[in-house]
């Protein structure tokens, strides 16, 4: 009773320091504790990640001289804010045209990404050589051909300073605007965080705090090209990085430059004094470890990039080999998906996932890689606190996650895009199993007449997929259109994809895209009742999807690491499963009571070791008996389940095909299961 005490007082205790932690945590000076633990978007990976940002680049006595990007900023208005950590030039990506692009050639592939934002830091968050330069710049830009911002491309350059005033910065260092909560001090982030792109939200709603913004008055044009007078562009480092804040998200390709801008000290002095965190030393990260990243720019240029088939999955192939989307992160990342999720002995309550997806006119689409019904006019589903809007459903053959490494014939995936204001993109997949029957599937029979044939692109080499798993062109980066599109436009109940499943059973977890480029930035929900359908309904999306060399469209499970996932109450064992069959067994009282004479006997023998050996001997008998009983029992329990697994078999309906569902190959409690596999960006 004592030790029980001090371990609930200590766990008092413990909770309560977290508590006041959690109130004095800080962006900066940086920690890595902090981040990984306690802020607002606080996410291991800023301390476990392998492909992290800043980094400290190696110096370049020369450096290689490659094509120049290719810019076209715009001079535009602009909104300037400060949203407590930086100050920001924010542009309006809705305007005809758009904001302007900047192009890289790399690997022998074009990638074009559309402006954002730029913001900047004092110090530096590179480094050169373990040099810290006085002030940094970020342009931040959204790859093209991702939709839904998945991956970003970012434009640095370094300054120091100098005589000459800089015109860029001249254009809007008087019209800056300071925030109260940075000014000369450290902010804290209890009771606000910032997404993706730093602005600030509030931690319970999840909605972008407009009041923690200060909006200058100053609203341009700024020309965002005389960012770039006098700069040599020919000469600059690049490598696969992350966002240099929380939640530091491993989705960006790092451009900077080696040649510097020059700011005067007052110009400087002005964006200190705006920026605030001078307590701190600035608004900056350290460098992190490059691991075994490789930063092109001083003596090697990337190699050529193969664009090689998705499937069967290799998750070497999908980091370094598949065009434009190729990233490490699939072969490195920490929270990849899919996974394989334990079996429930118990399930937690939880409350339903709410759902409103109305009927409506859809798009049937073969995009090559599955068969996708992309909604019209959308729908929501509320989970966890979060509201996400529905983009469309597509399906998997067989399924990505497993159960007890068991395998589903087929999956179903309703993406869906989070709601919030702001550049932060976060997604939520609704998932749906389904296992073989002779009772059709209602949902998949409205449509399944209707699917249309695979195409060749996934066959050619210049092609690759948008974010949705639209066919795009390598090289133009336009949308490929195609007959894979079917006349069947619904309308569609998407409701009747569940049926009467109450939504109250399932797996939450977070995780990634399961196709390249893997982004960490999905929340999943994945059914644990699954649904029916007959063997002939499989062949036929089996038939339209392809794949049939690689196996099937699927990503097999990724190792779980670190995460938690959410659903059981208590988790199937064979431990758990012989002493439910005792339990039901042997009556309540009875067991009871043996195991109270147990615990009782044993206690006398060891307190009298010397003494009198009836009790040990008395216990040793009961031990024997409750022994002997639980082998009944667990016998007993064998039986059933065989009668059950006879009884399960006997109803599968008509013969498989040759491809069978079950164990995946290879797989084990321990280790990260790899074979066949993959699916499309936004095809989740």
């Amino acid at each position: 009773m004592f030790f029980s005490s001090r371990r609930a007082f200590g766990l008092l205790v413990t909770c309560a320091l977290h508590a006041v932690i959690a109130v004095e945590d800080v962006w900066y000076p940086y920690n890595e504790d902090h981040w990984a633990n306690s802020v607002y978007k606080h996410n291991h990976i800023c301390d476990d990640g392998v492909m992290q940002s800043p980094i400290d680049f190696p110096p370049c006595s020369t450096g290689v001289s490659r094509p120049a990007p290719e810019l076209t900023w715009k001079t535009q208005s602009v909104t300037l804010i400060n949203n407590g950590h930086t100050v920001e030039l924010d542009v309006d990506r809705s305007q005809a045209g758009g904001p302007g692009v900047m192009k890289f050639d790399i690997s022998g592939l074009t990638k074009e990404y559309e402006l954002v934002q730029c913001h900047f830091h004092f110090g530096s968050e590179h480094q050169v050589g373990g040099v810290q330069l006085a002030f940094e710049s970020h342009c931040v830009h959204a790859l093209t051909g991702t939709e839904g911002d998945q991956r970003f491309g970012v434009f640095g350059v370094f300054w120091e300073t100098g005589a000459a005033v800089n015109t860029f910065l001249a254009s809007f260092e008087d019209e800056l605007v300071s925030h109260p909560e940075s000014v000369n001090k450290r902010r804290r982030m209890s009771s606000s965080g910032s997404n993706l792109l730093g602005r600030p939200m509030d931690t319970l709603t999840k909605r972008k705090l407009s009041a923690t913004l200060e909006t200058s008055t100053f609203t341009g044009p700024v020309n965002f090209m005389s960012l770039t007078e006098g700069l040599e562009l020919t000469k600059y480092w690049n490598y696969a990085g992350s966002l240099t804040s929380p939640s530091c998200t491993e989705a960006v390709d790092w451009y900077v430059f080696m040649d510097k801008a020059q700011l005067t000290s007052a110009q400087l002095d002005k964006f200190k004094d705006a920026i605030g965190w001078k307590v701190a030393g600035g608004n900056f990260r350290p460098p992190e470890p490059i691991g075994s990243r490789t930063i092109y720019g001083c003596t090697v240029t990337p190699p050529p990039m193969e664009e090689l088939p998705w499937y069967r999955y290799s998750g070497r192939r999908w980091a370094t080999a598949v065009g434009a989307k190729s990233s490490k992160v699939c072969a490195g990342g920490s929270e990849q998906s899919p996974i394989n999720f334990r079996k429930c002995h118990a399930s937690a309550e939880q409350s339903a996932i709410a759902i409103s997806w109305p009927s409506q006119v859809v798009e049937l689409v073969n995009n090559g890689h599955t068969v996708q019904l992309t909604a019209s006019t959308g729908g929501t589903m509320e989970a966890n606190g979060k509201t996400y809007d529905l983009k469309q459903c597509h399906f998997h053959w067989g399924s990505e996650h497993t159960v007890g490494h068991e395998q589903f014939p087929f999956e179903a995936h309703c993406v869906h895009l989070e709601r919030q204001t702001g550049e932060t993109k976060h997604y939520g997949v609704f998932g749906q199993f389904y296992k073989l029957s002779t009772q059709a599937n209602p949902f998949l029979n409205l449509f399944e007449d209707h699917l249309p044939a695979a195409s060749d692109h996934r066959r050619l080499a210049s092609v690759s997929f948008d974010t949705f798993g639209n066919p795009m062109d390598s090289y133009t980066k336009r949308r490929l259109s195609s007959n894979t599109v079917s006349s069947w436009t619904g309308p569609l109940n998407y409701e009747a994809l569940y049926g009467l499943n109450s939504r109250t059973e399932y797996w939450n977890y977070k995780g990634s895209f399961t196709t390249p480029p893997c982004t960490e930035a999905v929340d999943f929900y994945i059914l644990m009742e699954p649904a029916l359908m007959t063997q002939a309904q499989l062949t036929k999306f089996k038939t339209a999807i392809g794949w049939q060399q690689a196996g099937g469209n699927f990503r097999p499970p990724q190792r779980l690491a670190g995460r938690t996932v959410d659903g059981c109450l208590q988790v199937e064992t064979v431990e758990v499963l012989v002493d439910d069959s005792v339990a039901q067994t042997l009556p309540g009282k009875v067991n009871n009571l043996v195991r109270q004479v147990v615990q009782e006997e044993f206690a006398n023998s060891l307190d009298s070791l010397q003494g009198n050996h009836l009790g040990m001997l008395i216990a040793l008998v009961v031990l024997t008996v409750v022994s002997l009983l639980g082998l009944l029992g667990a016998l007993a329990m064998a039986v059933l389940l065989v009668k059950e697994l006879k009884a399960s078999s006997a109803g599968t309906g008509s013969k498989a095909e040759p491809q069978t569902y079950g164990q995946v190959a290879g797989a084990s409690p321990t280790e990260k299961v790899a074979g066949a596999g993959g699916t499309v960006e936004e095809t989740i």
